[in-house]
């Protein structure tokens, strides 16, 4: 739910965020703060991050967790994704610019925004190869990936024993068993 304050500039969000608490995204000047996660949702997202992060060794490319901030367009709309990979060289010490991958671990309160909204926003990075949605309420791993024509292509995988792979992103995978490792899906308290 968005913060009822008014708008506010890029720079003043910038100011609130260093001395805040609290993180909040940011979309055309109104402030959207971010609830805490449930354990299940964390549990997935460390799962994921787990699964990615020995296969990026050496390979340049980087994932960080939902407490690095997403430029999804400068001075317009900044985000807090789940999971971020990036293989670019970034700058900013608390900002990705060049994601490759974008994870959003599915919630109650978040999944409208994550399925429409974010995905409207997320597809239109042009370095963006990958828009994974991990479900907590069954095993579901839907994967929106772009096509060398620029569009999109949609598919999902819902079986333990399946694989998603993202050559596109230095030849990595990920296991929907290592997704959902000690995981009772729909279980989420809400």
């Amino acid at each position: 739910m968005p913060l009822t304050l008014g708008k506010i500039s890029p720079q003043e969000y910038f100011d609130l965020e260093k001395g805040s608490e609290i993180r909040y995204e940011y979309a055309d000047g109104v402030l959207i703060p971010m609830s805490g996660e449930s354990r299940l949702n964390n549990r997935v997202a460390l799962n994921c991050y787990s699964a990615f992060r020995p296969q990026l060794r050496g390979t340049g490319c980087e994932i960080y967790t939902h407490d690095v901030r997403l430029v999804v367009q400068e001075d317009r709309i900044y985000r807090y994704p789940d999971l971020i990979l990036t293989c670019a060289t970034e700058t900013d010490s608390h900002a990705v610019t060049q994601p490759c991958l974008i994870i959003e671990v599915l919630s109650t309160s978040t999944e409208s925004t994550d399925r429409n909204q974010k995905l409207r926003e997320y597809t239109s990075i042009p370095s963006l190869d990958y828009y994974l949605l991990v479900s907590t309420d069954e095993v579901l791993v839907e994967c929106y990936s772009r096509e060398t024509d620029g569009g999109w292509r949609y598919n999902f995988h819902a079986d333990l024993a399946e694989e998603v792979k993202l050559e596109k992103v230095k030849g990595v995978s990920l296991k929907l068993a290592d997704v959902y490792q000690d995981v009772e899906v729909g279980k989420e308290q809400r």
